[in-house]
Formats: structure tokens, sequence, C-alpha cells
């Protein structure tokens, strides 16, 4: 059995692997099936939860600068933190402070980016210059609203009181005054979808509780803000839509620079140059689905791989995509008895996946 040189770069797999859990059980799987192969792991991220991690674990120097309680997407206090990849630049990702996995029950219409704000601000009350934020696994859909409201931003009702939080509240704002809006020297967005800023609603509102009435309720907001702000092209920036519509908040008011996130970790991690020496390139994620070739990291890494003229395949929790002729792939849910059973024990049947992908590329 001649030895091939394997890539294994996985996301998290939510709730149930972290990156670097999926990385190292993917590897020990395609082992039992080859032993004989060269396996290097590269855990990714794409802009959404554990890309700070990732990043630090990547970036010599880095440190983890708590800032202390700031408020969570549900108004209740949690802590937060960014990482300081030197003295004027940070890494602060939206998922640590205005992440999904910290509101239950989930409100479309009500979850606030506040906490992700305020920890931007405690980073430049630090010095930090240039600010990175990750925009992935948020729990809101206020545009940004809330965050940019915590770096100062006025947003006003009708009668002059400072609008509420979330993206119910969007509808209420009839003015925005910037005079006291505290703007970083430059900011950068990683984004985890291509998603314009009208798509935002229906495409991820339903995945925050938004019932139908919700999400037409959210993008008849966001419309009002276009109107309200003048903005004509913004919104159509692939990427506006990511994080409830953060990025188009963003970029609208703190003239922010919208980039693929998983590129642009695959860049800092080393996998793009990695791919290209490899025989065969593995990743995974909980689900692979239409949504996986927008901006996730599985899209990025299969894109890469397929550029280097590299076979590729693919372990996840669930497979809900038409095969491709170009993709292998191997899920949990097959190993398993029911879809239960795999989340309760990720890391046993994706290494069964991880096998038995190996030995469907290599029969």
């Amino acid at each position: 059995m001649p030895s091939r040189r394997v890539v294994i770069a996985p996301d998290s797999f939510k709730g149930t692997m972290s990156a670097q859990q999926a990385a190292r059980t993917i590897a020990a799987g395609w082992a039992d099936a080859r032993p004989g192969d060269d396996v290097s792991i590269f855990p990714m991220a794409d802009g959404g939860e554990g890309t700070l991690d990732i990043v630090k674990s990547a970036t010599p120097g880095s440190r983890v600068v708590e800032v202390g309680v700031v408020n969570g997407p549900d108004g209740k206090p949690t802590p937060s933190h960014y990482l300081a990849l030197d003295s004027k630049t940070a890494l602060v990702e939206l998922a640590v402070s205005a992440g999904i996995t910290l509101m239950n029950p989930l409100n479309a219409l009500t979850a606030t980016t506040r906490g992700l704000g305020e920890t931007i601000r405690a980073a430049l009350d630090d010095g930090i210059r240039h600010v990175i934020i990750a925009l992935g696994g948020s729990a809101s859909t206020d545009a940004g609203m809330g965050a940019l409201q915590a770096l100062g931003l006025r947003a006003t009702t009708a009668n002059g009181d400072e609008a509420g939080v979330g993206g119910a509240s969007v509808e209420d704002i009839v003015a925005c005054d910037t005079s006291q809006l505290r703007i970083p020297d430059k900011v950068t967005i990683l984004r985890d979808t291509t998603a314009t800023f009208l798509d935002a609603p229906g495409m991820f509102g339903p995945q925050k509780a938004a019932t139908p009435e919700d999400v037409t309720r959210l993008e008849n907001s966001f419309r009002h803000l276009l109107r309200l702000t003048g903005d004509t092209t913004n919104h159509l920036i692939p990427g506006a839509g990511a994080a409830g519509g953060c990025g188009w908040g963003f970029a609208h008011f703190l003239g922010a620079t919208i980039i693929d996130g998983a590129q642009a970790v695959a860049d800092v991690i080393g996998v793009r140059e990695a791919i290209l020496s490899a025989d065969v390139v593995v990743t995974g994620e909980g689900r692979f689905d239409a949504t996986s070739m927008t901006g996730k990291v599985t899209g990025a890494i299969i894109w890469l791989a397929h550029n280097a003229n590299v076979p590729v395949g693919v372990v996840a929790g669930v497979v809900d995509l038409a095969t491709s002729e170009n993709i292998s792939w191997s899920s949990l849910a097959d190993h398993a008895e029911n879809i239960d059973s795999a989340v309760a024990s990720p890391e046993f049947f994706a290494k069964k996946a991880a096998t038995a992908l190996a030995k469907k590329m290599f029969q």
C-alpha cells in the first residue's frame, strides 16, 4: 500500500466537537484504514466560533486579553476577551460575546450585538488600531446596531430616545448620529457567508427562532435602515449579511473591509501551502449542505483542493447535498443508529466515518 500525504482540515462540528477534536479524530480514523500515510492536521475556522483559538495557535507572540463582563446577546452579563496579535492589531470573535450558544431560548427579534461593541471598545482603550472581527456564529439579527451603539453611535427614535436592542428595534430608528462613534483606523471583517444584507433575515433568521412573520419584520427593518442611511452599495457586498447583517453595519458606519474568513485563516495557518503538496485532502463539519459552499470552511478547503487538482473528501455529521463526482464523503449519521446517537458520541462515529472514507477513496 503506497504511502500518501494527507492534509486533514476540518471545521468544528457545532456543539459536539471543536475543530481540534475533529481533526485529531478524523486522523485517527484515517490511520485505522491507512496506517502508513503521512497525515498532517490543520484545524480550521471561517470567522465563526473557534477562530480566535485557531489563529492564536498559529501566531507566536499573540496573547488573549480579558476585558471583563459585557452584555451577552440576551442582555445578561458574560465574560469577553480578544486576541492581541501585536500592540496595534486585535482579533475579536463575535461568538465570544454575542454567540448563538450564549442565548437560550433564542429570540431573533431581541438578540443584540452590544457585547461585541463593548469588547471592541475595550480593545481601542488598550491602544488597538486595527480590529479584525470574526463574524460567524451570532445569535442576533440586529444589523450590528447594538455593537455600533456601544461604540458611540446614537440611534434615536421619533421621541428622541435611544433605540432599544435587537432587530425589532431597528424599525423604530429615525436618525443616526455618528459624531461620537469610535472608528478604528482599520476594520477587517472575516465573513463566514457570502450572503448580502437583505438575505440575512430569511437565510439565517429561522436558525435563530424567527417565525415567518419575524423574518418579514426583520426584512422590513433592514430595508428601513437602507432608506434611512441612503446606502446603495454596501448592502450588496458578499458577506454584508454575515452575523445578522453585522457585515453591512460595520462596512457602512466603520468603513470595514469584508474578506473571506476561511481563506484568511487558511493563509494564517499554512494549509493553502500544505494542500499544494498533498495527495489527498479531507475536510469536515457538522452538516454538509448547500450553505457549505458559500463561505464555510468545507467549501473553502474543497475549492483549494480542486484548484490544486488534489482529491478531496468530507467527513460530516449529516450530508444533505447532492453527491458530486469530485467529492467523496462519509457521514457520522450513516454509522450510527440515528442522529441522536451520532451527536451523543461524535468522536466515536467520526472515527468510523473517517475510516470508511479512507477505504472509499483508496479501495
